[in-house]
């Protein structure tokens, strides 16, 4: 999963750099973005369900999960319970989600915002309304 995470950042990113003149930096970023949202989701969706890998079905039977079984000692007796590998998946999923919440929000709300700034022909079609001061640094 991670080799191919890694292969389809390097191809989203060649892609949005050929579609680059024909829809634009920005377009062109999503599209790339969405291509490699896809890519990831096929290949996640090919891999086996949790519990369902070879050497655990083996040795431990089916589980819905891959939440280790408690630590024994020699005679069996628990030395360890174990924690709960569900909640610390949960807890790193929520994690990354708010954080690409977070990221998302900003660059989707403020992207076009700053292209608009940096791009002189967007700045230059700026309209001056009579009687309103003149934008600062504008000559």
């Amino acid at each position: 999963m991670v080799l191919c995470s890694v292969v389809f950042l390097v191809g989203a990113v060649w892609l949005g750099n050929r579609l680059q003149p024909r829809f634009g930096n920005w377009n062109a970023t999503l599209l790339g973005a969405g291509a490699y949202v896809v890519a990831v989701g096929i290949v996640m969706a090919l891999l086996p369900q949790l519990g369902e890998l070879a050497v655990n079905v083996q040795q431990y039977g089916h589980h819905a999960t891959e939440t280790p079984l408690p630590l024994t000692d020699s005679k069996g007796t628990i030395v360890y319970p174990g924690f709960p590998a569900d909640v610390l998946f949960s807890l790193r999923f929520y994690s990354v989600a708010a954080q690409a919440l977070l990221w998302a929000t900003l660059g989707l709300a403020f992207g076009p915002l700053a292209e608009t700034l940096l791009d002189p022909a967007a700045r230059a079609a700026v309209k001056l309304v009579p009687g309103q001061p003149e934008p600062v640094g504008a000559a």
